[in-house]
This record gives C-alpha cells, sequence and structure tokens, in this order.
C-alpha cells in the first residue's frame, strides 16, 4: 500500500480490504532547536585552612575559576492526518497535531577539589556566620549528566503523544 497519497486511492484500498474507513498520514514538519550546552567561567574560591599563631585554625580562599554548562534541545514533529470513508471517498475528518520532547542540562567542570568551593571568599573582612551553606558552590552541578539527548533518543516518545492525539482524534469524531 505503499505510496498511496490521495483520499480516492485510499478509498479504493480501504474497499479491497473491505474497511469502512481509512486513516492516512504525513509528517509534514520536523523542527529542532538548542543542542549544544553553551560554557561559561565562573570565579570563586577554593577554600583551604590556615593555622594562626595563636593555634586557630581559620579558613581562606584561593582565587579560582570552574565552568559551568548549560543548554537544552526542543525537537518537534508536526503531522497531517485523514479519516476517509471508504464507501463515498469523503474525508470525515482531517485535522494537523503536533508532539514535542525536550531535555535540559546543567553542569559544572572544575580541575580540583569542587567540595571546597565557595562563592565569597572567608578573608579576614568576612564574618565567618556569614560563610553558610548557601555560599557554597552546588556540587550536584559537578555530579550532574552532561549529556544531552539527541534527537533520535525523543523520537519514539514524540511519535507516541503524536499516536495518541491521533487516536484521540478519530475516536471524538465517532462518539
Amino acid at each position: 500500500m505503499s505510496g498511496i497519497v490521495d483520499e480516492s486511492s485510499a478509498a479504493r484500498a480501504g474497499k479491497l480490504l473491505g474497511l469502512d474507513y481509512v486513516v492516512i498520514g504525513r509528517l509534514i514538519n520536523v523542527s529542532k532547536t538548542g543542542g549544544n550546552p553553551t560554557s561559561e567561567k565562573v570565579n570563586c574560591y577554593e577554600l583551604y585552612s590556615v593555622q594562626g599563631s595563636d593555634g586557630k585554625s581559620s579558613l581562606r580562599g584561593k582565587p579560582t575559576t570552574f565552568t559551568l554548562y548549560e543548554g537544552s534541545t526542543v525537537v518537534t514533529f508536526e503531522a497531517k492526518y485523514q479519516v476517509i470513508s471508504v464507501e463515498t471517498g469523503e474525508i470525515i475528518s482531517d485535522d494537523i497535531v503536533s508532539a514535542s520532547d525536550n531535555d535540559y542540562v546543567k553542569y559544572a567542570t572544575y580541575h580540583g577539589d569542587y567540595t571546597k568551593l565557595c562563592a565569597i571568599n572567608p578573608d579576614h573582612t568576612v564574618v565567618m556566620q556569614l560563610l553558610t551553606a548557601s555560599s557554597m558552590i552546588d556540587q550536584k552541578l559537578f555530579t550532574a549528566d552532561k549529556n544531552l539527548k539527541s534527537a533520535e533518543e525523543m523520537q519514539t516518545p514524540i511519535i507516541k503523544g503524536l499516536a495518541d492525539q491521533i487516536a484521540n482524534g478519530i475516536c471524538g469524531k465517532f462518539d
């Protein structure tokens, strides 16, 4: 049946198969946006401990940078379908539906001990109470997934979404 592209051909083929209705469709648009994470250098401090002359330890920060990556991909498929009466060749229903999938990554890299990275410098001017957990760099960034899904990986859920919309459209027509 490959190559059937119009209503009358579909209706004739449906009659040969003993059907009442035939559904034909085609993909009319595929779009992809994004795909490559962007990177930026982020200034911060790597904490280290210093022993004072009084025997007490204090924190200091060595200026450094880490690289922050962020990006997304969105893939959208658009399809047109028609429900055709085999008896009359009339288009009973037609519609255009679309479905999409997306992926997002945000991660960081650092050539050192990322668990010691801090957004503020704990030098003598910073009161230690200000050096809280919220001033530490989010460590989850350094262990986060670094790969965006490919368009091929997103294809299956997108096609399922299109199929569900088409099925719902057809079923709604015959309630």
